[in-house]
């Protein structure tokens, strides 16, 4: 099992009466992507309940609550926090916020002591290339393009009448290990494309994951009842819960015990099985919520992984 901690960029806003800030996974440089059309924030102007602005150094976008709105944007009764603009919301350390594309889309980001980029909940993109610079040298070091169509099939009939799905994932870990430097990052579609996530980092090991782990869905979406018994269903996004079982060298013990204890409390990326054609349902963005390491051997040992996904 790998995990990375992503890297994170804060993003503050300052004005006379209030200070707000932002993480978002990366440094974000350039992209093509289109953001909302919404009027920049002032607080010297007054809003109506309804009208929609964004905070430009936070890049979020805020809706009124209230007629005759002057009060600060961080005024939880006044303003609702509506999320990340779009060419954001793949940074916002949430998969199911989506950025959306036409065709095609190029992001820039930075590349400092990165050596995994993954790619999460992605829907219509048909192909990715990923191209990394050394800035001190002017060197491409790492460019690739990853075809996202899956045409694997069990049948002559699957073959014929299937349509070609799509990858919703991808992982990748062999990207080159410079100090200073940057990912162009283009993405492709043949209509439409969502970008759930983008992280970046440095993978570290938890173990060897071994057979006997599972994954399940926590689905948020809802059947509702009226007071007449009419039934509607509201479709919301699930998470993943994986309860993962790993083996250690017991010499590994206390250096892995120290890095789980410093992922409490933050979202991170896991990967269950990063072999080829392993179980990609395995990697998720989560947090630890349980993790034993049982001493009951005096070489290696099993221990029990309980990672809880987000949204």
């Amino acid at each position: 099992m790998i995990y990375v901690k992503p890297i994170r960029q804060t993003y503050i806003a300052t004005y006379s009466s209030f200070i707000l800030e932002r993480r978002y996974f990366n440094e974000l440089l350039s992209t093509t992507l289109k953001d909302e059309s919404y009027a920049t924030y002032d607080e010297t102007a007054t809003y109506s309940t309804g009208d929609y602005v964004i905070e430009p150094n936070t890049k979020r976008i805020y809706r009124s609550a209230k007629d005759a709105n002057t009060d600060p944007l961080d005024n939880e009764l006044s303003w609702v926090d509506y999320g990340a603009v779009n060419s954001f919301r793949m940074f916002d350390e949430i998969a199911n916020t989506q950025s959306k594309f036409t065709t095609s889309a190029i992001v820039e980001i930075t590349a400092n002591w990165h050596d995994t980029i993954s790619f999460l909940n992605l829907k219509g993109v048909t192909s990715i290339q990923v191209v990394q610079t050394d800035l001190d040298t002017g060197d491409v070091v790492y460019d690739a393009t990853y075809a996202l169509k899956d045409y694997g099939v069990q049948s002559l009939y699957e073959y014929w009448y299937n349509p070609i799905k799509l990858q919703t994932d991808l992982y990748i870990d062999n990207l080159k290990f410079v100090k200073n430097g940057k990912l162009v990052i283009t993405f492709t579609s043949d209509t439409d494309g969502y970008i759930g996530a983008v992280v970046t980092g440095m993978k570290q090991d938890l173990g060897i994951t071994l057979y006997g782990t599972s994954v399940k869905v926590k689905d948020y979406s809802q059947y509702k009842e009226d007071e007449y018994g009419n039934m509607s269903f509201v479709r919301r996004p699930f998470a993943r819960t994986i309860s993962a079982k790993a083996v250690i060298d017991n010499t590994m013990a206390d250096y892995i015990f120290g890095n789980v204890a410093e992922l409490r409390g933050e979202i991170n990326l896991f990967v269950g099985d990063d072999r080829d054609k392993g179980f990609t349902s395995l990697t998720t963005l989560g947090y630890i919520k349980d993790f034993e390491i049982p001493f009951d051997n005096p070489i290696k040992s099993e221990l029990p992984i309980t990672i809880i996904g987000v949204a």
